[in-house]
């Protein structure tokens, strides 16, 4: 990708206070939680930083608004890069989405896309990239996101650790996205290979209601609430768990907690329909149209990422073995046997997976001709 000169001085300048920011910023970061509280203080002690640290300030709106793509009017309408907006910036969510295309521009690495749907074991495929000395970054459109992946400086964190800890010969785009809108976003049609991480829609709800059970088991009193379950006392999910375990009949208030889970708007929100949310847009709508567009951009789709664990680390040119660990305590055949077993669990959970069923034939159909 050519830099883009227009922004020449902006990108200097970006670069310049983003590492100051960080240097300043390192010794908060390491004790405080990545919450909107920590958020107020680091960029109240930034921008004292900032207006004393004889620092090049000379980043545009037109460059926030066209090349940052910052959405965020509050701050671009009345932007003038004084010390405080420039704090604010420096721990901006839209700032930190922003890494990925800087670095294509900045050191133009060969682009990877690590694209997964939930629960298909990309957590695992992205630490064997990661301990291999690669980066990977992950789409922020949220703080939440921001700082799950990079903290509270989400920019600076990338920037130094990039510079500091990775090989810059390459860069990985991971994490879970809407495939086509992230290519298009980031410019890639025709620049980038890799993988996409798939499995029947089906064993993703089950894998994801063990997943949250387990988080319940922990008395994650934040899970509870999202999934519709608080108050929820951990111990009881493990009893009932140790009960199916030692006997193979599982309680009715296993199968009630799992039902409540998976029939919460939350729960519905991320995983019903979850191969729409994650491969179609407004120009790919078909099953046809995302095999097509897999061959287009030379993605390799996986159906089953333990047996193609070859083919993907020859996609991503990583050496193996792969890893893959397993996050649930709950087993999947406890789950089933909860669920009434196989094929009750699949009568009552098939309609919400109708069109991701037909997506995933069709990939399943597009690997065995190819």
């Amino acid at each position: 990708m050519q830099p883009n000169t227009r922004y020449a001085n902006d990108l200097v300048a970006l670069h310049e206070t983003a590492v100051f920011c960080h240097r300043v910023a390192a010794p908060l970061l390491e004790r405080l939680q990545p919450n909107r509280e920590s958020q107020n203080k680091i960029t109240s002690v930034l921008a004292a930083a900032i207006a004393t640290g004889n620092l090049n300030l000379s980043i545009s709106k037109e460059f926030l608004v066209e090349e940052v793509k910052l959405r965020d009017k509050d701050l671009t309408d009345s932007w003038r890069a004084s010390p405080e907006q420039v704090a604010w910036l420096m721990v901006h969510e839209g700032l930190s989405n922003y890494f990925v295309r800087y670095a294509l521009q900045h050191w133009n690495p060969e682009v990877f896309v690590l694209h997964h749907v939930p629960k298909t074991a990309g957590t695992s495929v992205t630490m064997s990239v990661e301990k291999q000395g690669w980066f990977v970054g992950f789409p922020q459109t949220s703080f939440e996101h921001m700082c799950i992946a990079n903290g509270l400086l989400g920019f600076a964190a990338q920037l130094c650790a990039f510079e500091g800890f990775y090989r810059r010969a390459r860069i990985y785009v991971g994490g879970h996205y809407n495939l086509p809108d992230t290519v298009r976003a980031l410019n890639l049609f025709g620049r980038c290979h890799g993988v996409t991480l798939c499995r029947p829609p089906i064993e993703i709800i089950g894998s994801a209601a063990r997943f949250v059970w387990t988080k319940l088991e922990e008395d994650n009193e934040s899970i509870a609430s999202m999934y519709g379950l608080s108050p929820l006392d951990g111990s009881e999910l493990r009893l009932l768990r140790q009960h199916v375990e030692s006997t193979g009949h599982a309680e009715g208030r296993m199968t009630e907690v799992l039902v409540t889970i998976m029939d919460s708007p939350q729960f519905r929100s991320e995983y019903d329909e979850i191969f729409v949310k994650y491969f179609y847009n407004h120009e790919i709508t078909t099953p046809d149209d995302i095999c097509l567009y897999l061959k287009e951009c030379d993605i390799f789709a996986s159906v089953n990422p333990r047996l193609d664990g070859e083919k993907i680390l020859e996609m991503l040119k990583i050496e193996g073995p792969l890893s893959y660990a397993n996050s649930s305590v709950l087993s999947e055949e406890h789950f089933l046997a909860a669920m009434g077993g196989a094929q009750a669990f699949l009568s009552v959970s098939q309609h919400r997976t109708a069109e991701s069923d037909r997506i995933y034939r069709a990939i399943v159909a597009m690997r065995a001709a190819s």
